[in-house]
């Protein structure tokens, strides 16, 4: 992690929400981002709404190689390093609990279909804006 004064630090929120099996490319590169802005010291809130919550599903990323030539084959293993290095470095994961339910995932049986036991922050419309209009710097695919 590089060494940065309070003042340099940013709070970055990232929200993805294009659906990783048609645009995987798209949610690499979200997550990639996320996880540089952790490894050099900033605050990062990954958001996962619409078909982008596919993307913490076991099924979905241990099959992005089937979808995109990204990493040699490794594309999933990419993505999760990504998204566990956000969440153990003191990012946020949020997740779109109305676009989860379009997918059968729920807060109660979640864990069955997730790819790790990750900490999930459950938002709707209201912390999209919240979280965002909190955040230096909003990206978003």
């Amino acid at each position: 992690m590089l060494t940065m004064t309070e003042n340099e630090k940013k709070k970055y929120f990232i929200k993805v929400s294009t659906d990783p099996m048609t645009n995987a490319s798209s949610g690499l590169l979200a997550v990639a981002i996320a996880s540089e802005a952790i490894n050099q010291g900033h605050e990062v809130v990954l958001f996962f709404a619409g078909d982008a919550t596919k993307m913490l599903h076991k099924d979905v990323i241990n099959n992005l190689h089937t979808v995109t030539f990204h990493g040699n084959g490794k594309a999933g293993e990419m993505a999760k390093a990504a998204i566990l290095n956000v969440a153990n470095g003191g990012g946020e994961i949020h997740v779109s609990e109305g676009s989860a339910m379009t997918y059968g995932i729920t807060k109660e049986n979640y864990k069955s279909y997730i790819f790790e036991d990750l900490e999930i922050n459950w938002s709707y419309p209201k912390q999209v804006i919240e979280l965002s209009s909190k955040s230096d710097l909003v990206f978003s695919y």
